[in-house]
């Protein structure tokens, strides 16, 4: 009971008030049976009130509560890229041996973003990664992501995480390829089958982080402009494009 005193109170304030401004009403022009007839004409309209203002309410909580959501998952997609996305994704074009197309695409897209995603997105509907699961490279990419198992460790149990069904797809990817990597104390001289696994692994993660980068910078040019002005500036794919002219 005292969980709804409050309700209780404002109730009965309430119908008190309705009262006395009937009372009010009836001393000043009589005619109750006019009362009594409106007070049933809005009891009438009252079920219609209620449906419509039930409506209204639940859809403005409900877009706000979409909105909210969807702010703090592009936080998680941020914090995702800036600690271990992006470099993840730098290292996993070193894997592919098709990757000039990927490249060519992905690493010269200007301010014109948003007419550059649509051409990107199609040409990757067609793209198809050749990974070779190279045993010295292996090492390296083990090493990165143990340094970062407790990052993904609390990214997985995130409860904003499976709002975003594709980021969530990723993140799988690549705490199962973590998994793959740290479940293997010795990454030389794998069984070929082992390495074939492997470098499935590594496609099927390269293939989702790719898409949710490049949705990642259309959100931030939406909403963040200056900040994907600066993520422009570290394109991961203008980076790999470097270190291919480099070697």
């Amino acid at each position: 009971m005292k969980k709804y005193k409050w309700e209780i109170k404002l109730t009965t304030v309430l119908i008190a008030l309705s009262f006395f401004l009937y009372l009010i009403q009836f001393l000043t022009f009589g005619h109750l049976d006019l009362i009594y007839e409106n007070i049933i004409g809005q009891l009438a309209f009252l079920p219609i009130y209620v449906l419509l203002v039930t409506i209204v309410i639940e859809q403005l909580l409900d877009r706000k509560e979409k909105d909210t959501k969807r702010q703090k998952m592009n936080v998680v997609v941020g914090v995702f890229f800036s600690e271990i996305g992006r470099e993840l994704l730098v290292k996993l074009l070193s894997y592919d041996t098709n990757d000039k197309e990927i490249i060519n695409n992905c690493s010269f897209i200007e301010e014109s973003f948003n007419k550059s995603l649509k051409d990107v997105l199609k040409s990757l509907n067609h793209y198809k990664s050749q990974m070779d699961a190279d045993a010295h490279k292996l090492k390296d990419l083990k090493v990165f992501m143990m340094e970062k198992k407790d990052f993904l460790v609390r990214t997985v149990q995130n409860p904003n995480l499976y709002e975003h069904e594709s980021f969530t797809e990723l993140i799988l990817a690549v705490f199962h390829l973590y998994e793959e990597l740290s479940k293997r104390d010795v990454l030389d001289n794998l069984p070929s089958r082992e390495y074939e696994h492997l470098s499935n692994d590594l496609e099927n993660t390269f293939v989702k982080i790719v898409f949710e980068w490049l949705y990642y910078m259309r959100n931030l040019k939406k909403e963040y402009p200056y900040l994907f002005a600066i993520e422009l500036r570290d394109n991961p794919f203008t980076q790999a494009y470097s270190l291919k002219e480099v070697l």
